[in-house]
């Protein structure tokens, strides 16, 4: 059986592929599920989870926030102007840090200062 992490994600989506494990942090996932919820549209999770080897082979930073399960990024292929829109304004109110690429948004709760950005997709 599947194990929940939200009213609409689970574990298995956030797996690191190469430990098929997932440590994803409560508080991220709490604030993943508002974003849902007011998006209003399903997200498939393009990376979740990251072991430090699988971080590496992506080519993620050292300190990359998905090692710690406080990072996700969603798949936004197929959706309209108006869904990215909505689904970049709402992750800024509920406190994100984004990260804008053309096939996914990197979403994360780091410390400090929220941060915006714009990048070209690896995966």
């Amino acid at each position: 059986m599947r194990k929940k992490l939200s009213a609409d994600f689970f574990e298995d989506e956030f797996y690191s592929p190469d430990t098929r494990s997932a440590k994803m942090e409560p508080e991220f996932m709490y604030k993943l599920q508002k974003l849902r919820n007011v998006v209003g549209v399903p997200f498939a999770i393009a990376s979740g989870y990251r072991s430090q080897a699988y971080n590496a082979i992506k080519g993620g930073a050292g300190s990359s926030l998905h090692l710690s399960g406080m990072a996700a990024d969603i798949d936004h292929t197929g959706w309209t102007g108006e869904i990215r829109f909505k689904f970049v304004a709402a992750a800024s109110a509920l406190g994100f840090s984004i990260g804008i690429y053309d096939k996914h948004f990197h979403v994360d709760t780091r410390l400090g200062p929220k941060v915006l950005w714009i990048g070209k997709s690896k995966h």
